[in-house]
């Protein structure tokens, strides 16, 4: 009886012991998955800009406005492969320059995006007035340009699509995607404006 007995105890030490293993390697397994699965349902405050879904990759960001110059975005393309721009706006939340410029958009090379706007300007120029502005950019899909309005685009814009339907606004694995004041060379002011761009790159 008493050999009946160690037994039993035996094997109850032995099933609290592996009870103890399966607890030490699987801690809480309905909360693991909960905490996987349910908690993140939006990509809401993720910070990673860069994300590749079902073989697509996309870059998203939000770009402080540089108040160092009259170049307030100055972005060299960080997927570092031809890119489409897909979408491009910029804000400003405060009375910065106080001066009536117009805005610019475009691309150019790194050592050039200081230098005189010239006309493949995505834009024929945004009036930002004195105050507070915001300015969203929307493409063309001219496929040439001529002095008159659309569908053709002024002769001081980039015509936005080519004769197959393929976007104009590329920007290159080198390139700069800029906003610029104005089409002088870039310069400098007493004030700036406090705001942000958005930018949504896809790698082609």
């Amino acid at each position: 009886m008493e050999n009946k007995n160690s037994k039993v105890w035996v094997a109850l030490i032995v099933i609290i012991a592996v009870i103890a293993t399966l607890g030490l390697f699987f801690p809480k397994g309905r909360e693991v998955v909960k905490d996987v699965f349910g908690a993140v349902s939006t990509l809401d405050g993720v910070s990673n800009p860069s994300i590749n879904i079902a073989g697509k990759r996309e870059w998203k960001e939000q770009i402080p406005l540089n108040a160092t110059s009259s170049m307030v975005l100055s972005l060299q393309n960080p997927l570092q492969a031809t890119s489409t721009v897909t979408y491009l706006s910029c804000e400003s939340t405060n009375v910065g320059i106080a001066q009536a410029n117009n805005l610019f958009f475009g691309t150019t090379s790194l050592d050039s995006r200081y230098a005189t706007t010239t006309a493949n300007a995505w834009n024929a120029g945004f009036a930002m007035g004195t105050g507070e502005w915001s300015y969203k950019f929307v493409p063309n899909t001219a496929t040439t340009t001529d002095t008159l309005s659309p569908p053709v685009a002024p002769t001081n814009v980039l015509e936005g699509a080519n004769g197959d339907g393929s976007s104009n606004y590329i920007l290159g694995a080198t390139e700069v995607l800029y906003a610029k004041i104005a089409t002088s060379t870039a310069g400098t002011f007493v004030t700036y404006d406090a705001g942000a761009c958005n930018v949504t790159l896809e790698k082609i």
